[in-house]
Parts: C-alpha cells; structure tokens; sequence
C-alpha cells in the first residue's frame, strides 16, 4: 500500500482531503484517485501493447488479448471494491437526500464500466498497429496480384500422393519425389511435416480448386453455390462420380475391392484430364473478408482468367515469381520456388508445393485488423452488456455497503441454488403435472418468484425487529427489479404474441405455400422485418427504461428499505 501511496501525486493529495471536508460522500467513492490509477494502467497497458512482437509474419491475436486482460481487470475491480466499501456513508452520517443516493449510484457505475478501458487498450493498440503493417493501396495490390495468379497453383497446398506414373512425370521434370513407400507416407505429411490424421488417396489425381469442363459454355453455366455446374451430366460430375467409384473399388470400402473395375473408372479419369480443358473457378481465393478495401471483385478475376485462356497466353514468370514473394511475406513456410516448376506442376495436375496458399490466414488478420472487425468492436452488442453489468455490480456494491455480511452471502447463495432447484423442480412436474414446455415452466416459474421477493420489499418498511427472510429477499429484489420490465415484455413476446409477429408471419407464410407473385411476396416480407424491428425497439426501450426507472426512483427507496430495516431490533 505505501508503494501505492508513493504514486499519487501531490495535487490529488490535495483533492483528496478537499473532497474527504467538503463532500465525503463524493470522496467515498474513491472517484478521484480511481481515474488516476486506471490512467496509469491503461499507460502501462498502451507500452505493453507497443512492445509486443507485430509484424507481417505473426502477432497475437487481438481478441485473445481482450479475454486475458480481463484476468488484471477483475483484479483491478476486486481491489476497487475494497477501497470503496471501507467508508460507509449510513454508518457515519445516517439518512440523506435522494440526490445523493443517485449521485454516488451513478460514480459508482462510471467507475465499474471504466475499468473495461484495460482490456479494451491492449487489444485496441495491436489491433492498430497489426492494421497499419502494410498501408491500404499497397495491401490490395498484393491481394489482387495474388488472386490473379493463383490459378498457377492448383490445391491448397499440400501436393497428393501420387500414382507411380505421376512419379515418373515428376522425375523427368525434375522435382523431388513423394515418399512411394506406405511406411514412409505415414510418417510424411507435406503441409505439417508430420502424419496427419485424414487419408490420402492414391490414384494419382488432386481434387482442389480446379475443374473440368467441356467448353467456356459449360464453365458459364455453372451453379454459384460451390461453382458446380448446373447440369447433372456434366464433364466435371462424370469425373468425380468416376474418381469416387475409383476410390471405393480400390480401397474396398462399402464393399470388396475390385481392381479390374477400379482401372474401368481410372481410364475414364485419364480420358477426361487428357482430351479437355482443366479450368480453373475458385476466384478471389485470396480475397480477405473486408468492406473497405476496393479489392478486385470475383467477376472479374474471372474476366481476366477467361481472357488468358481463351487467347492462350503466355505464362507471365515474373509475376509468379512476385506472387510467390508477396506470399513469403506473410507466411515463412512459403516456397519461391522456379516459375517455370510452378507452370510445369500446373500442367501435370500435380498439387503445387510452394505452399502459397498458407499466406491466406495471415493476410486476412491483417485486413480484419484494418476493418476493426472484432467482437469487442461491436458496440450494439458490447456497450449494453458493459452497461448492464456495470450497473449490476453498482446495485451490489452499494447493497454490500449498507447490509450485514450474514443476508447478504445468504443471497449470493440462494441466486446460485435456487435457479438448479427450480430446473429439478421443472423436469419434475412441467410435463407430467401442468402439461407444458420445460422452459415455459422454468421461465414462469423463476418470474412469480421474482415477483413474490418484491412484494416482500414494501412489508420490510412495516416491520418491528429484523428478519433474515426480508433482509435477503430485499437484495434479491434490489437486483432483480431493474430487468422486470424487459423479463415481463419478454415473456408477453415470446408466449403471447402480443405484437401479433408469429400471427403475421404465419398468415404469410400460408399465402406464400400458394406461389403468391414475387413482387408481393417481397412486400409481405418487408411487413415482418419491419414489425420485427418495431419489437426489437419496444425490448431495447424497455431495458434501458427499467435501468432509468430504477437509477432515478427505486434506488433511494431501496437504500432507504436498507437503513431502516438494518436499524431494527433484533427479534427476540
């Protein structure tokens, strides 16, 4: 403590006495010397962040960092509430003005939703500094040139296990061979260097990003779901039902194993990958996830590639070679190897062995870094549950202060083991006594018990001698009263249909079974959404009106029920 002493500065020394004559109950909520320690630790956070390994290799990830500062925050918190709770307003000074009860409510709410501030710098700061690796034009440009060329390199990565004549072809141009032996693929894996669990087939061809058409007719009229082609009898499904079929009778599974048959299926693979084009469809394969960047859209990747094969191009060396370079950039284990290997592979159907593909992972970090697309970035989802939270543990800490240690851990228990008593209780008798839904029962139930601990609340004020029963059921109901409003709404949706939405959509949706017209089914559509976000509205408004009502009303009244009912005789 006295090191901790040593870090206030003189001036909030100063203030700190000014605050303890003037305005104590300003003073108890340690507000002051708060947000000078939680400046320290966010510049503390701020240097660690700066330090950290980022480059375009690897860096932590951002949204881990968030969960583990949480650890320190709690810490932090835990450490507020000690400071905090030490000076007991009621104890020193006894009853006063509503005003204040809201005024200190309302710091102690700051201070607990302030202390989020320590996970969110560090994670804020690698978040910006991943981002700002590479600039924006000089990022797109590397993706594009890469999406560009990456029908160079067939397959994710790791290139197959090979048929004994695709050894031959990759002996005589020069590559290093597969292990052939079984023994020695097992322990061999070329994406991880080690055995992987999924299975490699060995017929000599690789299922990747390409496939085969008849014509650019066929290749056009392809499904975009999975970019297969939409007629069943296609050049591209007749190669896959022959390489499954091939597969079945050569391993046996689902049945014996047949060679003979499996070399029928084998012929007509080798007719298929030798007397028709091999198109390459997965574009934009590099493409990272991200509004921002006016990254080159799949259309016309696919216009470019179209034009390099219907005009028979030459293969551009010098941009397989910068493709390879750009990859190494943001994956080490990237191979440059010799352009004209990378063309030979590619026209041999053997899985590239640059590993190029490994790139991908890294680069979109990097643009999720530049589009601060993090869960903590959400604000619609986050700045409610620190809100929320804030103000629950606001409502306990000022419960703690005012309460006897004794009904106070009683109602920390009893929030733990009444919720389990009540789900033994719902599987017990929802079904098999009321005939309802388990979580209908449960739902009911824990709202009628809400309910019943605050009608308690009003009877503690008549009371003559302290009760343990009406000191927790107060907590409980100090707790529970703000969200009311939202649990009632909630249920009344949910159960009751009170704003008529599963009404509306069901009308619709019977209309709709009767092919109704395009044009009025999208009306009936737009109908629900926009019923669905009036709902949505009426739930938000209820929360933070229950949050109001209980910050500016129900809590004085309750650090009232507090200092009376505490200062009762014990019953005899």
């Amino acid at each position: 403590m006295n090191l901790l002493r040593k870090l206030i500065p003189a001036f909030l020394w100063q203030l700190d006495a000014e605050l303890l004559r003037s305005h104590p109950r300003v003073w108890s909520t340690r507000i002051h010397l708060h947000l000078w320690f939680l400046l320290l630790l966010n510049a503390l956070v701020f240097a660690l962040g700066m330090v950290l390994h980022v480059d375009t290799l690897r860096f932590a990830e951002p949204e881990e960092l968030f969960g583990y500062m949480l650890v320190p925050a709690i810490v932090y918190f835990a450490f507020w509430v000690y400071r905090v709770v030490r000076f007991n307003v009621e104890k020193r000074f006894g009853l006063r003005r509503s005003f204040a009860e809201i005024g200190e409510f309302l710091l102690h709410l700051v201070s607990i939703a302030l202390i989020w501030t320590i996970p969110y710098t560090l994670a804020s700061t690698l978040a910006w500094r991943a981002g700002n690796l590479v600039d924006d034009a000089t990022f797109t440009r590397q993706i594009d040139h890469l999406n560009l060329h990456a029908h160079a390199f067939i397959g994710p990565d790791a290139a197959p296990y090979n048929a004994m004549e695709r050894q031959n072809e990759l002996r005589e141009g020069g590559f290093p061979l597969i292990p052939e032996s079984k023994d020695e693929r097992d322990e061999y894996d070329p994406y991880y260097g080690y055995r992987y669990e999924s299975y490699y087939y060995d017929d000599g061809y690789y299922e990747g990003t390409h496939q085969f058409f008849r014509s650019f007719k066929e290749y056009k009229a392809r499904k975009e779901y999975r970019n297969e082609p939409e007629d069943e009898t296609s050049l591209h499904s007749i190669y896959t039902t022959a390489k499954s079929r091939y597969r079945e009778l050569t391993n046996g599974y689902g049945q014996q194993a047949d060679p003979q048959a499996a070399e029928w299926y084998k012929a007509r693979m080798d007719s298929i990958a030798g007397n028709y084009p091999f198109y390459f469809v997965a574009h934009g394969t590099f493409t990272p996830y991200s509004h921002d960047l006016p990254l080159m859209r799949p259309a016309q990747l696919e216009e470019r590639y179209r034009s390099f094969v219907e005009q028979g191009e030459a293969w551009d060396h010098a941009a397989i070679a910068e493709a390879l370079r750009i990859a190494h950039i943001y994956h080490e284990g990237v191979q440059e190897r010799d352009p004209a290997s990378v063309e030979l592979r590619r026209k041999l159907l053997v899985g590239s062995d640059t590993y190029i593909h490994r790139a991908k992972r890294q680069m979109g970090r990097i643009a999720k870094a530049k589009a601060w697309d993090y869960f903590f970035t959400e604000w619609r989802v986050m700045l409610p549950i620190i809100v929320v939270l804030a103000f629950a543990l606001s409502i306990l800490v000022g419960a703690f202060k005012n309460v006897y240690w004794q009904p106070f851990l009683i109602a920390a228990v009893t929030t733990g083991v009444v919720p389990i008593l009540i789900m033994i209780l719902t599987l017990l008798v929802a079904r098999s006594v009321f005939n309802v839904r388990e979580e209908v029962f449960y739902l009911y139930f824990t709202y009628l018990l809400l309910v019943a601990f605050i009608v308690v609340v009003p009877f503690s004020m008549r009371l003559r001698a302290y009760r343990t029963f009406h000191a927790v059921a107060t907590l409980i109901a100090n707790l529970a009263v703000p969200f009311m409003p939202l649990f009632t709404l909630f249920l009344l949706h949910e159960y009751h249909d009170v704003f008529g939405l599963r009404e509306l959509q069901g009308k619709y949706a019977h209309l709709h079974w009767n092919d109704l017209d395009p044009v009025v089914r999208a009306e009936h559509n737009a109908a629900v959404q926009a019923l669905r976000e009036y709902v949505l509205r009426w739930h938000w408004g209820m929360l933070w009106a229950g949050l109001a009502l209980y910050t500016f009303t129900l809590h004085a009244f309750f650090r009232q029920v507090y200092t009376r009912l505490f200062a009762l005789p014990e019953r005899k």
